[in-house]
């Protein structure tokens, strides 16, 4: 009788561990935090700056160097007609070095210094742009799908109005308008829900911008706190990376300008040869070899349509730097001031819903529906109880959107820790 085959037993496990790694696994939704990890790691315009950054850096340090020198070999005083370097005692073959001395070297490493800087200024920029977008796209898509939430409870509260509508023309006591004007609300309900889906798609296209299209979010909507007082926002403006980019951009024009004082001074070169002679002297003895020495420099003597040219020109950008920088610091100020006003409004608007209107449409929407269910009222004040609480919760919605989207405009402006 033959005996049931075993498998060993690292094969089961092993069977196991396979089949557990082939299974689905169901990744948790993103939180906002995460959304913005993943989209700071996604973006490669920041990565880019910094790549051109170290560029710049590194060219900086070859800018300081002196150039290259420059080496020679040949032969001089050479006769044409026998071509021989012992005949005549000046025929040498000489070898020489000659090494250039420029004055604009320091400058021009300044100048990329700055460059370099400015481009991890534009780095910095390009994150908080990246965290306000992701932000503002997230906060859009939340919003989205809390009015949608709030629509789908519009129509259980519509479903509730239409049974009552029916049950009191089957008993004779309604007519059939109260039947025609709950099927009126719930077609403009499906209607709403078109255009829910819609802006649900666009916004989910923006969120996958930077999340990627198959990233799972939890789309919360935050409740922020009111912003903090102005005076306190506008005194962090100063750390606004534009500012580092725009004082980088003068430094590098103030260099420009060291560039072009530099370039009215005479380039300096140092030649040295030797030259080794071959025959007889005179006196019966070898030739001694020859040596050479020169300094060479340049003739600065038509300064005007130059060296001139180039100072003005870059006077005018160290200017043109200035100019902007300060546009830059207003452009700023005004931008903090009008995402305050608007997240001082969004959340003064917030409270009054919360404390006053939405309470108020809702317990006038329920006494409604109870009125119109005891046959105390009509279907008339019932659909326009309904619609305005609609438009309350929507506009609540919309109002707390409004809040952290500012909040996510302020937060870009002057930083995460406001």
């Amino acid at each position: 009788m033959p005996f049931p085959l075993r498998p060993p037993r690292g094969s089961l496990l092993l069977l196991w561990l396979g089949l557990a790694a082939a299974s689905p696994v169901h990744s948790t939704p993103l939180t906002l935090a995460d959304a913005e990890r993943l989209a700071l790691e996604r973006d490669s315009g920041a990565s880019a700056f910094d790549a051109e950054a170290e560029s710049y850096s590194e060219r900086a340090v070859a800018a300081r160097q002196l150039p290259n020198p420059e080496a020679r070999i040949g032969v001089v005083n050479v006769p044409v007609d026998s071509f021989s370097l012992s005949e005549d005692e000046m025929s040498m073959l000489e070898v020489g070095v000659m090494q250039r001395f420029t004055w604009d070297r320091a400058a021009q490493g300044r100048r990329l210094d700055a460059l370099s800087d400015g481009q991890r200024a534009q780095a910095a920029m390009r994150r908080r742009q990246v965290l306000k977008d992701v932000r503002v796209a997230w906060f859009e898509a939340a919003a989205t799908r809390r009015t949608a939430e709030t629509v789908a409870e519009q129509r259980r509260w519509l479903e509730q109005m239409t049974a009552a509508s029916r049950s009191m023309y089957a008993s004779g006591e309604g007519g059939q308008a109260a039947i025609l004007g709950a099927r009126l609300e719930r077609a403009m309900l499906d209607e709403k829900d078109l255009e829910l889906r819609q802006m649900t798609n666009e916004r989910r296209a923006a969120l996958a911008r930077w999340l990627g299209p198959d990233a799972d979010a939890q789309l919360e909507l935050p409740r922020p706190a009111p912003p903090a007082p102005l005076a306190a926002l506008e005194a962090k403006l100063a750390a606004h990376p534009t500012h580092a980019g725009f004082e980088a951009q003068s430094a590098a024009a103030q260099a420009e300008v060291a560039m072009a004082k530099a370039m009215s001074k005479p380039m300096l070169g140092l030649d040295v040869g030797y030259g080794f002679r071959q025959g007889e002297g005179m006196e019966g003895g070898s030739r001694p070899d020859m040596l050479t020495a020169m300094v060479t420099f340049e003739l600065p003597i038509f300064p005007k349509n130059r060296q001139r040219r180039e100072l003005a020109a870059a006077r005018s950008m160290q200017r043109s730097a200035e100019l902007m920088a300060e546009d830059n610091r207003r452009m700023l100020q005004m931008s903090l001031r009008e995402a305050h006003a608007k997240a001082t409004l969004a959340h003064e608007l917030l409270v009054l819903l919360e404390q006053t209107v939405l309470p108020t449409a809702r317990a006038a929407a329920d006494a409604a529906l109870a009125g119109y269910r005891a046959g105390e009222e009509s279907i008339d004040p019932v659909i326009a109880a309904a619609r305005a609480r609609l438009d309350a919760e929507i506009r609540h919605v919309r109002a707390q959107a409004d809040l952290a989207v500012a909040s996510a405009e302020i937060a870009a402006l002057v930083g995460d820790e406001q």
